[in-house]
């Protein structure tokens, strides 16, 4: 077996030879590549303690800590499934999530533990929950933190094939599917980034996104330890303090999704973005907004496609020629430039009546690439659902352009991009439909300026029933993350249906945040109150 037959191994490659370079920094907190090394050993023989072996799963409920990525490679080290999962569900929706993964331990920040044990409690999990660092909880055990003073593991490696980790992406439905990654995938989804970018010892990265989020874990950390640059952890993304952050660590690659782009436009011009370090950043936007973004900045935005099942199988290279880049940006309304395959990958477009091909020819995106998950965990309908004769089916309208790249053109799957998350509708319709007042719901996304998209449900109260909007508003407050209680609710006596009875979301969609009844903005209500 090679050094690279686990994510661990090939870090500790390369920490041998960067061992006195900076490898992670954020809280305050700093580490070499030397003594990263020595704390993710560490740390893997306190999981050990707790009872990991090798497919033991460990879960993750923290926001921006520098620690989660120790627990995430001392995973790896060990031979557990880690999975890092969003820290912003409220608690029904955590225990719906942990009740599929079922982990054997669970590791949280201190002001999560409360809802942790609250969801292990509501899907009868008897799990041992441990903080990552001391918040006052004397019931919590002996904090992660502390366990980076005693012995180091030496016990032996997990294989390429083995599972490292299942992460969970918003699908169609409300019922969260865990994509499992094994070692080798992960570390061939890094290596094709590493080559996208260039990047090197000599590059560094903030981590602006959340941890749970591919482009924080695997697109950002990672790759800055597969080259020996220095990964940074930002709490979380504010405008006013990421230049200064950049200039600080001397920060010359980040991912960003499109609401940070937006913030970072609309922000005051300063002193320190005008002499920035930052030369390569992954991240998405209207075409116009890049260039604008790009001369501002003085930065290069690579443009890519991907989701958590397969990485970044499709982008567009750093190489190519800015001019040539604009117009092929620019070449259609309402089309996205995705790029074209990376190594080791292929892709098509299926339409109804098979694969089709020529530009502006449009189908279905599906992919074969060493990228794709292994399978969903505890889910194989969905996971034959989601191939067909060896392509995984991405859900996603493509459209091949000129010079054969592919652009994104809508969603097929019933999904709300909003600030960079994914909503599903169904999720948000079925806690809305549970409110007693309610008859009927539809969950659509209308357009905004800001996070490119919002959730607007349009709602069929039940006759003669009084309910207001801020009744609606609190139900989902209570049982939703923040980001998916709708903004916009419409009320009204009917949903356009079709002749088998199904919504006619489109024709929703069509009539945008106005509609056609009479509809309340969060944001208004809240400021009159």
């Amino acid at each position: 077996m090679t050094q690279r037959q686990s994510v661990f191994l090939a870090v500790e490659e390369v920490a041998r030879q960067f061992s006195e370079r900076p490898a992670l920094s954020g809280a305050g907190r700093h580490w070499t590549y030397g003594q990263l090394i020595e704390d993710v050993e560490r740390l893997a023989f306190a999981l050990v303690e707790r009872g990991c072996r090798p497919g033991t799963r460990v879960a993750v409920v923290a926001g921006n800590n520098p620690l989660t990525p120790l627990v995430w490679l001392a995973a790896a080290r060990v031979g557990a499934v880690v999975s890092l999962v969003n820290f912003m569900l409220r608690t029904e929706e955590l225990a719906t999530l942990l009740n599929n993964l079922e982990p054997q331990l669970l590791c949280c920040d201190a002001d999560r533990l409360d809802v942790c044990k609250s969801a292990l409690e509501r899907v009868s999990l008897n799990v041992e929950c441990v903080v990552l660092e001391e918040g006052g909880y004397s019931d919590a055990g002996r904090a992660i933190a502390q366990s980076l003073t005693g012995r180091p593991y030496q016990g032996p490696h997990p294989c390429s094939h083995d599972a490292h980790e299942i992460s969970y992406t918003s699908g169609t439905t409300s019922a969260p599917k865990g994509a499992v990654l094994t070692h080798e995938t992960v570390l061939h989804r890094g290596d094709q980034e590493v080559a996208l970018f260039g990047l090197g010892p000599d590059d560094a990265a903030i981590v602006v996104t959340p941890l749970f989020h591919q482009s924080g874990i695997r697109d950002t950390v990672l790759v800055m330890w597969l080259v020996g640059g220095h990964a940074v952890i930002a709490p979380k993304f504010d405008a006013a303090t990421f230049w200064p952050m950049v200039k600080q660590y001397r920060a010359t690659y980040c991912c960003m999704v499109e609401t940070i782009l937006l913030f970072l436009e609309r922000h005051p011009v300063t002193e320190e973005e005008r002499y920035n370090p930052l030369r390569r950043v992954l991240g998405n936007g209207e075409p116009e907004m890049l260039a604008r973004m790009e001369e501002r900045f003085g930065l290069r935005f690579v443009t890519v496609y991907g989701m958590t099942e397969n990485g970044v199988p499709v982008a567009v290279p750093m190489n190519i020629d800015k001019d040539e880049l604009q117009m092929l940006r620019r070449w259609r309304r309402g089309a996205f430039l995705a790029g074209w395959p990376q190594t080791d990958t292929e892709i098509r477009l299926v339409g109804e009546n098979g694969v089709v091909s020529g530009e502006g020819a449009t189908g279905e995106i599906q992919i074969r690439s060493r990228n794709l998950f292994r399978e969903y965990y505890r889910d194989p309908k969905a996971t034959r659902a989601a191939f067909t004769e060896g392509w995984f089916r991405t859900g996603d309208m493509g459209m091949y352009g000129p010079l054969r790249a592919l652009y994104f053109l809508d969603r097929i799957k019933d999904v709300i991009r909003r600030g960079g998350e994914n909503i599903a509708s169904k999720e948000v319709e079925t806690v809305l439909n549970s409110h007693p007042s309610v008859k009927n719901v539809a969950v659509v996304p209308v357009p905004d300026p800001l996070f490119q998209q919002e959730v607007k449900a349009i709602v069929i109260p039940h006759e003669g029933v009084q309910i207001t909007p801020a009744d609606l508003w609190r139900w989902c407050e209570d049982r939703l993350a923040r980001y998916k209680v709708p903004r916009y609710i419409e009320f009204r006596d009917s949903l356009p249906m079709s002749g088998t009875g199904r919504i006619q979301k489109q024709v929703l969609r069509a009539e945008g945040i106005a509609g056609r009844g009479i509809t309340y903005d969060r944001r208004q209500e809240t400021a009159r109150a």
